[in-house]
């Protein structure tokens, strides 16, 4: 079901903004812990239940409530003074969001190629990151 775009006024699109923010910084967490669960999979440091394929599992789910978050923060329609600014941030989230469909998509073959994809996507997330950083100051 497709989301309604609806404008608010400045101080709640701030506030909203404000959520949205913090809720990737979770987002953030998530990946980076799988990149490190990655890497110790990789090394054979993980436990006994952590495999490549469970961690595409979990991958594949917070990769859908990624996209799910995204498309609401989408949704919002800003102020006219913060139209470039959300404009850019859609523009980053939706690039961070390909990065995380990257890293999904190279969770098959050995280990340590499956780890050398995930750092690259993970690169480009930070990339991404990065750009969000820079458009809200």
């Amino acid at each position: 079901m497709p989301i309604q775009a609806t404008t608010v006024p400045t101080t709640e699109y701030v506030i909203k903004l404000n959520r949205l923010l913090e809720k990737f910084v979770v987002f953030e967490t998530v990946f980076d812990e799988y990149a490190q669960t990655c890497r110790n999979i990789s090394l054979g440091k993980c436990l006994v239940n952590e495999n490549l394929e469970t961690l595409k599992l979990y991958f594949e789910q917070n990769l859908t409530v990624l996209r799910q978050f995204v498309a609401q923060a989408g949704s919002v329609e800003p102020p006219i003074v913060f139209e470039q600014i959300n404009q850019e941030l859609q523009s980053a989230l939706a690039d961070y969001v390909v990065a995380t469909e990257t890293m999904v998509d190279s969770l098959e073959g050995d280990e340590l190629t499956v780890y050398q994809r995930i750092i690259l996507g993970r690169s480009e997330q930070t990339v991404q990151r990065q750009r969000i950083n820079q458009v809200l100051q």
